[in-house]
């Protein structure tokens, strides 16, 4: 028997024997990865979602606030 046949049955051994344990700890990462990129999508919408309510408040204070100004002389601008 060649040198090359003998490491080649003993790597086939050697996978044969620790796939099946080596199996669960695979299927377990890749679960767990799953779950992370479900998380990160989850909280990239939610920060843009929360990006978007903050400039829209924004823009209207900045809205109401130019229409108190020009109104100052005015009574009952609505400015608190």
């Amino acid at each position: 028997m060649s040198p090359a046949a003998k490491i080649l049955g003993l790597t086939a051994a050697c996978v044969a024997c620790c796939a099946l344990p080596s199996l669960g700890v695979v299927l377990a990462a890749v679960g767990l990865t799953g779950l992370g990129s479900a998380a990160f999508g989850w909280s990239v919408g939610l920060g843009a979602g929360a990006l978007v309510l903050a400039a829209l408040l924004f823009m209207r204070r900045r809205a109401a606030s130019r229409a108190c100004a020009k109104s100052a002389v005015e009574p009952g601008c609505g400015c608190s």
